[in-house]
């Protein structure tokens, strides 16, 4: 098994984090000043679908790719997995694992403490559900 940021807490650790779970790269609007975001920011906040990320801003299709591909790597687990992580990042899960939503989630408002559940079978991952 994989160790330090890229693993996967099976059963070896009640806690394990993983880079591919972290919040979306904002590159060189990391540490903007929330009163005075770039327009290109408040143009692509305000409709994620139509909209792509600003230059130097990680593209949500690469956010869907890592969030999905630690969701493939929890597949090897067996039981319950708990996964906690930031709102953009659960939005890439939620895609990943919902391809038919055509960007729902996107838009969708992911409070804090959100939960949602989905059970992992021989066939892939059901729909996830909010609890």
């Amino acid at each position: 098994m994989a160790t330090g940021w890229n693993a996967v807490a099976c059963a070896t650790s009640p806690y394990s984090p993983a880079r591919r779970l972290i919040e979306m790269d904002y590159g060189p609007y990391e540490g903007m000043d929330l009163n005075a975001l770039a327009p290109e920011v408040v143009t692509f906040f305000s409709d994620f679908i139509h909209n792509p990320a600003p230059e130097g801003m990680e593209p949500l299709s690469d956010v869907v790719a890592r969030t999905g591909a630690f969701m493939e790597a929890v597949r090897q687990c067996h039981g319950n997995v708990l996964v906690s992580t930031h709102a953009i990042a659960m939005k890439g899960i939620l895609e990943y694992l919902t391809p038919d939503s055509n960007g729902g989630y996107w838009s969708k408002h992911i409070g804090n403490c959100a939960v949602y559940t989905v059970e992992c079978g021989e066939d892939g991952y059901t729909i996830p559900i909010e609890l």
